[in-house]
């Protein structure tokens, strides 16, 4: 996928994947153009129980961070290549340290209104 949308070259990018979700996989792909998120949705959820959802979302997804942008440009990430039949799409890399996780500052007890 990011070859064909011109991301990558021909390079063997470092991965590390990302935790959080249950519903999806999501790696951070070093490239040499700098990082960038991959998400790729799975049928079955990270759970104990044998919950399935369509990965097909993903493409809801990818459609709606772009709708999000269009609307309040900078509001989400940028996609920068979807690939609806294997269900994944590349994304702007944001960093952490620049931008927290609402759910870790919920969990803490930040909240602003």
């Amino acid at each position: 996928m990011l070859r064909r949308a011109g991301l990558a070259a021909d390079e063997t990018p470092d991965s590390q994947e990302l935790t959080g979700g249950v519903a999806s996989d999501i790696w951070r792909l070093d490239l040499g153009r700098g990082p960038v998120c991959v998400k790729r949705a799975r049928a079955k959820l990270k759970v104990a129980q044998d919950w399935r959802a369509p990965v097909e979302r993903n493409t809801f997804e990818a459609a709606w961070l772009e709708t999000a942008n269009r609307i309040v440009p900078g509001a989400a990430p940028k996609v920068l290549a979807h690939d609806p039949g294997a269900g994944m799409f590349a994304m702007e890399y944001l960093d952490p340290g620049q931008y927290p996780s609402w759910k870790d500052d919920l969990l803490a007890g930040r909240v602003d209104a």
